[in-house]
């Protein structure tokens, strides 16, 4: 499992709307979301494919999803986002 964020312009398309599609998702493994325009997701699947999930449910959203290895990151974040971000598991919701 890797984590990975998507960031999003949530004046286009609400944070909430973003997070109901990820549950429809079962490429999308987990979600955290502490920020209004950002989105941790943890998956099993590459950047380029959960991309293309958001493109083709959001065509005029701008974003992006970057994957984030553990030990190449760094920010002000609350500890249970480096918490899920570092040892990433899965809510269960979907069977890997």
């Amino acid at each position: 499992m890797r984590a990975f964020l998507l960031s999003f312009n949530d004046s286009v398309v609400a944070r909430q709307v973003v997070i109901n599609f990820l549950n429809t998702r079962p490429e999308v493994l987990n979600w955290y979301a502490p920020l209004q325009g950002g989105i941790f997701v943890i998956s099993n699947s590459s950047a380029q494919d959960l991309a293309a999930l958001v493109r083709q449910a959001f065509p005029i959203l701008y974003f992006v999803i970057a994957e984030l290895p553990r030990g190449y990151n760094d920010g002000c974040l609350p500890a249970a986002a480096w918490q899920f971000i570092n040892d990433p598991k899965s809510s269960g919701q979907w069977s890997t």
